[in-house]
């Protein structure tokens, strides 16, 4: 009687064997990259401790594969941006999305097009409360400026755009592209063009 026992078991156990248990490696999960109104940011790079792992899309999600339930540290980067960063956060596999990776600055930078290029404009950054000074800035030679680390809970930005004959006002800017353009006629010049390009 001890003998089939054994070889009950030892048949149990070669069945056993025959159907391997399978393990999970890894799981996906998303997120976003906003600016502090909900906007997404487009074409941010995502980096998990250290590593690149993925890039934002159109409406700033991104996803992350083959991740496991651990403690990570998450940072999103792009060249006109400043993100809080998430660190020790932990993953795991029942959640719906991560947290939302949230700019806390920003770049205001833009083109002027002028139709004489020997011409420069100036543009004034004016944000915060009403008594700060604006920041001036002069465009380049290309027409180019940049206004570094403007902040979103800020009140109010406003652009101003001067030449030697003219004064534009744009007031309420937000993040995102815009494209403007001003006709303007003088008496030195017919057709005067400037782009705006924030």
């Amino acid at each position: 009687m001890r003998t089939e026992s054994s070889h009950s078991i030892q048949y149990l156990v070669e069945v056993m064997n025959q159907f391997p248990t399978t393990r999970v490696t890894g799981f996906s999960v998303g997120g976003r990259v906003v600016v502090g109104n909900d906007m997404g940011v487009e074409g941010v790079m995502v980096i998990v401790d250290g590593h690149e792992r993925s890039i934002t899309d159109n409406q700033g999600y991104y996803k992350l594969d083959q991740v496991t339930s651990t403690h990570y540290t998450i940072e999103a980067r792009n060249k006109h941006y400043k993100f809080k960063k998430l660190e020790n956060y932990m993953v795991l596999p029942n959640m719906v999305s991560i947290e939302d990776i949230v700019a806390v600055s920003y770049d205001i930078c833009g083109l002027v097009g002028m139709v004489s290029s020997s011409q420069k404009a100036t543009v004034a950054l004016t944000h915060g409360p009403d008594n700060v000074k604006p920041q001036k800035k002069q465009t380049d030679g290309n027409g180019n400026f940049c206004f570094e680390g403007a902040k979103h809970n800020e009140t109010r930005k406003t652009i101003s755009l001067t030449s030697d004959s003219s004064e534009f006002l744009f007031s309420d800017v937000i993040p995102g592209k815009y494209r403007l353009e001003v006709k303007h006629r003088s008496s030195e010049s017919p057709h005067l063009h400037r782009h705006f390009n924030p």
